[in-house]
């Protein structure tokens, strides 16, 4: 499982493609997942999870919950 949140820690790094390969891959909030973002971060997305005060993009196929 891989867990992404929004920190900067990934840039620069390429590791998209090695959270992709992951059987889960779990993101939080405000998720970035645009083709500048992608080859640090990946794309899948299994879970969302985001508070609900976050405005954040729809993720098709993931299964959201939206943590109190």
């Amino acid at each position: 499982m891989a867990i992404v949140g929004n920190s900067t820690c990934e840039s620069g790094k390429g590791r998209g493609s090695e959270i992709d390969a992951h059987d889960l891959v779990v993101r939080f909030n405000r998720a970035k997942l645009t083709p500048d973002f992608s080859r640090d971060y990946g794309v899948k997305t299994d879970v969302h999870v985001i508070s609900p005060k976050a405005v954040s993009p729809v993720f098709p196929g993931a299964r959201f919950m939206v943590s109190p």
